[in-house]
């Protein structure tokens, strides 16, 4: 895995993605492919691929449980509810007490949380019109 990101970052972007699925084959656990998943998300991006690192992103996201719809109205509707739930799970907390809030823990919730990082961006990149 360290070949591989050595190899994106000289820019050999092609003999990366070579040693990046060598290492997925050999993958023993979902956190093994979510960590390989991450350094396959930078070279996408660092190589402007981003249609490719929100694919990569959704299979990565998809070893934990976490599906985004396709469908717009889909997507709305779970938007809808996902905003929902933040609200609940904030009460009658301000912003700035989420601050001193404990990190969190849980393996996948922290596998999650280093998927979506970099994915969010590369969606936004992804749909931003082109001048």
């Amino acid at each position: 895995m360290q070949l591989a990101e050595c190899e994106y970052l000289c820019g050999s972007f092609e003999r990366a993605e070579a040693l990046f699925d060598d290492v997925l084959a050999h993958a023993a656990t979902d956190f093994d492919r979510a960590a390989v998943y991450e350094l396959q998300l930078e070279l996408y991006e660092l190589a402007s691929k981003f249609d490719v690192a929100v694919t990569i992103g959704l299979r990565a996201l998809a070893l934990f449980g976490v599906t985004i719809p396709e469908d717009d109205d889909e997507l709305q509707a779970a938007t809808q509810r996902e905003a929902q739930a933040v609200a609940i799970n904030r009460a009658s907390r301000a912003i700035a007490e989420l601050a001193h809030a404990p990190a969190a823990t849980d393996p996948r919730v922290k596998a999650v949380l280093g998927l979506l990082s970099p994915v969010a961006p590369a969606a936004h990149a992804g749909t931003t019109p082109q001048k």
